[in-house]
């Protein structure tokens, strides 16, 4: 297929006018614009560390297009951008071209040409490389194995292969930044939101061992108020509580990205109601998946019952769908403990659970209640589930859906007094 041809901003972004990779932005995001251009951008690969995904970053690899996208393992966001393959692709800054396949080589005398002069180069000497760094961009040139590297003679312009041809750049590397090594993902940008709102922590709230409900760090597009004035990034605080009505949470976090109704309920069977085979109206989500969060109604009277916090696990069943939750749960332990905190902060009886915690550590601060439930969804409507069965664990009136054996994929919060069937 013909190659794709895409603008660069150093610090921020690659794309074209239909879509863009923005650093800052979330992983479900970029696979979103990914399947819409499935047609264009093909073989792409995601890698993530199952045994430990809170060390290496997630990538999407655009093998077709030589192009990687390493997402932040905590966060989800996307932290660099590092077009691997120069050669497969073709691209522009400021509307001219500085690769272009055979018509325009990126030298270094091309580079300079189009972002102009940069420090002395760093020598790689263990990958026979120069790297040539600007702020948010670097761009790296291999050298021939014969080439001997001089320190004192680190000109790339007087710098020539054996053969007299002057070195070209294999890759280049965009980041938020002075150093691609160090980099970190850079807040969402305004760009991204597209009228959603987004979070930046959620704290469940909690009350002894019951749960109460939920204060929301929400991020949303802001106005000044004028007429066409410039979208700004506005931050504010929500509260939810079992027992809000519909109204207090569309108030609080507008209109929800999707309404689901519970199937049937096959443990009704179980229920000790004489009328539980009375026909009624299914119970319902309201799905925010920007927020990486559900929140589950009752049907007859239309209150809070349930909220559902999703990780967005990689290898889960529901893995894309929706964006990271960056919760915080204080658990109290009902034991004392002198377990040291590797991922956690245990102090004082107390734990603090995240996404990036691990359930092994969570048992060893605190036992759930019962035996596990495995949960397996090969029945479900999807039913093609290639991922393996989780584990569900009761602790302290809260369901952790644990994958992997030790990752959280979802966290069910519920009342105190409200653990019967439904």
């Amino acid at each position: 297929g013909a190659m794709l041809e895409l603008s660069m901003e150093p610090e921020r972004k690659i794309g074209n006018e239909q879509w863009e990779f923005v650093l800052g932005m979330h992983l479900p995001q970029a696979i979103q614009i990914l399947k819409c251009q499935a047609n264009l951008v093909k073989n792409i690969k995601l890698f993530y560390c199952d045994a430990h995904p809170n060390l290496a970053d997630i990538i999407l690899d655009l093998t077709q297009d030589g192009i990687r996208l390493h997402f932040d393992c905590v966060s989800q966001r996307l932290r660099f951008i590092d077009v691997y393959a120069l050669n497969k692709v073709k691209l522009k800054y400021c509307g001219s071209f500085f690769s272009n396949n055979e018509e325009v080589l990126p030298t270094h005398h091309q580079i300079i040409k189009t972002f102009g002069a940069t420090q002395p180069q760093d020598l790689n000497k263990e990958k026979h490389c120069i790297l040539c760094q600007y702020r948010g961009i670097s761009f790296i040139f291999p050298l021939a194995p014969e080439y001997e590297l001089d320190e004192e003679a680190l000109g790339l312009n007087s710098m020539t292969y054996p053969s007299g041809s002057l070195p070209i750049a294999s890759q280049m590397l965009i980041y938020s930044g002075s150093n691609y090594e160090t980099c970190v993902a850079p807040e969402l940008p305004v760009s991204c939101f597209f009228g959603n709102i987004f979070s930046d922590g959620v704290e469940v709230m909690r009350n002894g061992q019951d749960t109460t409900g939920l204060r929301i760090h929400v991020l949303s597009e802001g106005r000044d108020g004028i007429r066409n004035s410039e979208v700004h990034l506005a931050k504010k605080e929500v509260c939810l509580f079992f027992g809000d009505s519909c109204q207090d949470v569309l108030s609080a976090l507008g209109s929800p990205c999707g309404v689901f109704y519970k199937p049937d309920n096959k443990m009704r069977i179980h229920s000790t109601s004489p009328h539980k085979n009375d026909m009624k109206q299914a119970d319902y989500f309201y799905n925010y998946f920007t927020l990486g969060l559900d929140v589950l109604f009752d049907s007859t009277c239309h209150t809070v019952k349930k909220f559902v916090l999703h990780t967005n696990y990689p290898g889960h069943y529901d893995f894309e769908l929706y964006n990271r939750c960056n919760f915080v749960i204080d658990v109290e332990s009902s034991v004392e403990t002198d377990m040291p905190g590797i991922t956690m902060e245990v102090g004082e009886g107390k734990m603090k659970i995240s996404p990036t915690s691990k359930w092994e550590e969570v048992c060893d601060f605190q036992q759930p209640l019962e035996s596990s439930i495995v949960l397996s969804r090969s029945d479900s409507v999807n039913t093609t589930n290639v991922f393996k069965p989780s584990m569900c664990y009761n602790l302290q009136n809260m369901i952790f859906e644990i994958v992997n054996g030790s990752s959280i994929a979802t966290v069910i919060l519920y009342p105190s007094d409200a653990l019967r069937y439904h």
